[in-house]
């Protein structure tokens, strides 16, 4: 499964919305649910999601609980809307029905502290300096590169 990310800019047109999307280029995938976390100024914001029917063509979904990008001046310095976020708790359920529990294999988790050009201009994931924690057991292969995993 691949995961494309995009943050809402305050430069964009209204409505701003992030959006996320995903696909399955190996398998077809009966449904996938997980929690899209987003965390900046002290705060934490979180959209659960449930897709079906997962193939290789985008299914493009809007995360309409994440803040704009924006950064905030405060009495002691600043903060950012957005400075980190996870995706948490996926299960996966395959055409067999057979579901697996990918929180218990990887913790997908990626710093945007990198400034305010957080989100490269392609608007395509993570971005460079990203930090991506991985607890992985044997088995199970992850490619990370530009907001995408693979798990097989």
């Amino acid at each position: 499964m691949e995961y494309s990310l995009r943050f809402a800019h305050l430069t964009d047109k209204e409505p701003r919305c992030s959006r996320i999307a995903f696909r399955s280029k190996e398998e077809r995938l009966q449904q996938v649910e997980l929690v899209f976390e987003a965390i900046g100024s002290g705060l934490r914001y979180q959209e659960t999601l449930c897709i079906h029917d997962v193939n290789n063509s985008p299914i493009i979904l809007t995360l309409s609980n994440i803040p704009t990008l924006d950064v905030l001046i405060l009495e002691d310095g600043f903060a950012f809307t957005v400075e980190q976020y996870q995706l948490k708790y996926c299960t996966i359920k395959l055409m067999t029905g057979e579901s697996i529990s990918i929180d218990k294999f990887a913790k997908i988790f990626a710093n945007a502290k990198t400034g305010v050009s957080m989100i490269h201009g392609n608007g395509v994931g993570v971005p460079s300096g990203t930090v991506m924690q991985l607890n992985v057991p044997e088995g199970v292969l992850l490619n990370i590169g530009n907001g995408a995993f693979v798990c097989r």
